[in-house]
């Protein structure tokens, strides 16, 4: 039987869906697959939270579509840790959030911002960033200096522990 426009408007207390006017009880388990090629929409109160559907296992699906989120309550998240999880905050931008932070943003432009909402370069990282083990710049590096016009080029006082080899 194909289904198409199914609506679950009663309460999950009341547990009933009407479906081509006969009413069914919800609180059987439907094992195996559930297709249709309409539309299904579930609307109502739940009697646990706000949890109005509950797939265990495999969701698969072409498209899915999400609603914005927010800072507090991402569109992707954990169902033990609502505030850890992936918003939409603007058109084009996904931010990542933990403990009702944002930890990083990816721009419109390709831009990725770490620690903050706006990034000027393709990588922005607001604090402090560590490289452990070989790092490689394909260009010059300016410490200091926004535009740098050497390979290494500082603005301001260097300070060394250790040996300085220089080479021409």
């Amino acid at each position: 039987m194909a289904l198409s426009n199914i609506s679950l408007t009663n309460t999950f207390t009341e547990q009933m869906v009407r479906l081509n006017q006969v009413i069914v009880e919800v609180n059987k388990v439907i094992e195996g697959a559930f297709l249709t090629t309409g539309n299904v929409v579930i609307t109502g109160t739940s009697v646990t939270g706000d949890v109005l559907a509950n797939v265990v296992g495999i969701l698969k699906t072409s498209t899915m579509l999400l609603g914005d989120g927010a800072v507090t309550r991402p569109s992707i998240a954990r169902f033990a840790g609502a505030n850890v999880g992936l918003y939409f905050p603007t058109t084009n931008t996904m931010a990542f959030v933990t403990a009702s932070n944002n930890v990083m943003y990816l721009l419109p432009d390709g831009n990725v911002s770490v620690g903050s909402t706006t990034a000027a370069a393709k990588l922005d990282i607001e604090g402090t960033f560590r490289a452990n083990g070989r790092t490689y710049f394909g260009a010059n590096v300016g410490i200091g200096k926004a535009a740098p016009t050497r390979a290494l080029d500082v603005v301001g006082d260097i300070w060394a522990t250790g040996d300085i080899t220089m080479e021409s």
